[in-house]
């Protein structure tokens, strides 16, 4: 924050909260920036984007590109949208109430040469803006105006239409956070086509978000120019865009070979109608990354809108550490002591030291550990154990079943088990109601209630009294819960 004031706004879900910045009466300018380096060797254009509103026509975002002086090389600005309905509302008073409405911007760039530092700014010469979402990232989207942004005679910049002089295509956008409209009214069939230079090789995804509702639905699809001398074509990719309100549309493939330039194809036979969120042509060199759950469940998992992000990075080799001529004749024993490995118990809620551990497979294959609590004497499994052989180890309901064999022996023999500390003693008795947790048992052990059955013996505005913020009715459940549990 360079100048002004910047605070925080709740929206109504899903956005959540988000910055507000400008000052309350709507006065003064307001700068926020964040500097970011750029990684050497950084190629391709960058997406940035955010969502926001703002309520002067002069705010703007801006990338400015610096080189490893900090010196400026170029500044790129997008302007942020006002609300759609902004008429005789004050700086001051109109964002709140309608601030959920943000609108989404992009702007996709290539660092100029020499460019080490990109400082990503939001100026507000007046005013106040509410901002969201802020991402600045690689992007492997190579086609331009996705969004079909119009220029000022109403036609999408970096977009030609096919036939030149076409008539009875109309594109109108009711509001900036609002989808294209385009309707083709004329007796043939309309195009809009933008001119791509492409990679022979690489993947490609096509990607369109719209919807139609014409019996005689519009189509996108990819026209591929080859340089083979013999004339040999490529064939083409199309699109269906079908009237079953689905909006995401996308297809994906591999660019043929001698192909150097890709026509993106949005065409529109005579009557039909499309609203258009947005439509990209990305190319890319796929990278295989295996993905290990953490868990296992029954049934099926969905992943959609994933990413991978990744640091290619030389790594030097560890240091090699020269053995002293004393450690060579064995006049030096090297003593180590590793630390003792504690796990979480659910129960006590601390960090234990388990008693009698041992590795074991659990039903679904995987490795982990199981041991007693020092502290409870409640039976503790970790998942996971480094560097084990899942096939190797015993399965853990053999071994379930051999200590309760054992128990049951050794409860006969002249050398009785060691028993468990009674209620008075556990500090995790009380957890082990129904309505008591962690924070709530050490209220009570506080108030010098340690164990279930003294919690039993209660009355509900005595335990109203020892917890915060429990009424009457859940001092009464946890209550009958203890006598459940520990008779009286």
């Amino acid at each position: 924050m360079t100048e002004g004031r910047i605070g925080r706004i709740y929206l109504p879900p899903p956005q959540g909260p988000a910055a507000m910045l400008g000052e309350e009466n709507g006065n003064g300018a307001t700068t926020l920036a964040q500097p970011v380096p750029l990684p050497a060797g950084c190629e391709g254009a960058l997406r940035f984007t955010f969502q926001g509103v703002a309520t002067d026509p002069g705010a703007v975002a801006e990338l400015v590109w610096q080189d490893v002086h900090r010196e400026t090389l170029r500044i790129d600005r997008l302007p942020i949208q006002r609300p759609p309905r902004q008429r005789a509302r004050t700086a001051a008073t109109y964002l709140r109430p309608v601030s959920s409405g943000l609108i989404p911007h992009r702007l996709d760039q290539t660092p100029p040469s020499g460019a080490a530092w990109v400082e990503v700014r939001f100026h507000l010469p007046a005013g106040r803006a509410v901002i969201d979402d802020v991402s600045l990232k690689r992007t492997t989207t190579i086609s331009d105006n996705d969004m079909l942004q119009l220029d000022a005679t109403g036609k999408p910049f970096g977009w030609t239409f096919e036939p030149e002089g076409v008539v009875g295509l109309y594109l109108e956008r009711a509001a900036p956070d609002q989808p294209l409209h385009l309707s083709n009214l004329g007796e043939e069939t309309s195009s809009l086509v933008q001119r791509l230079p492409v990679q022979a090789g690489a993947t490609f995804r096509l990607t369109l978000r719209g919807h139609t509702t014409s019996p005689v639905p519009p189509s996108a699809g990819i026209r591929w120019k080859t340089d083979v001398p013999d004339g040999t074509t490529a064939d083409p990719v199309l699109l269906h865009i079908g009237a079953d309100h689905m909006e995401r549309h996308a297809v994906t493939g591999t660019i043929p070979e001698g192909v150097s330039e890709a026509e993106i194809t949005l065409s529109l036979p005579p009557g039909a109608e499309l609203w258009l969120h947005f439509i990209t042509l990305e190319q890319f060199h796929p990278v295989v990354a295996p993905v290990i759950p953490l868990a296992h469940a029954p049934g099926e998992l969905t992943v959609t809108e994933g990413s991978l992000v990744y640091d290619r990075r030389s790594t030097a080799p560890p240091p090699t550490v020269e053995p002293s001529p004393a450690a060579e004749t064995g006049l030096v024993r090297a003593k180590t002591r590793s630390a003792p490995l504690l796990h979480h118990c659910g129960s006590c809620d601390r960090a234990t030291k388990l008693v009698e551990p041992a590795e074991v497979r659990t039903p679904s294959g995987r490795a982990a550990r199981i041991g007693t609590c020092r502290h409870c004497g409640n039976l503790v499994i970790h998942l996971g154990v480094a560097g084990k052989e899942t096939a190797s180890l015993p399965p853990l309901t053999h071994l379930l079943r051999n200590r309760a064999r054992r128990t049951l022996l050794s409860a006969g023999s002249s050398s009785p088990l060691p028993t468990r500390p009674p209620d008075s003693a556990r500090e995790d008795s009380l957890i082990r109601v129904q309505g008591i947790g962690p924070a709530r048992a050490r209220q009570l052990r506080a108030a010098g209630i340690v164990s279930r059955r003294q919690l039993a013996r209660l009355r509900p505005a005595q335990l109203k009294q020892m917890l915060k913020n429990v009424s009457s009715k859940q001092a009464a459940e946890i209550i009958e819960a203890a006598v459940q549990i520990s008779p009286l």
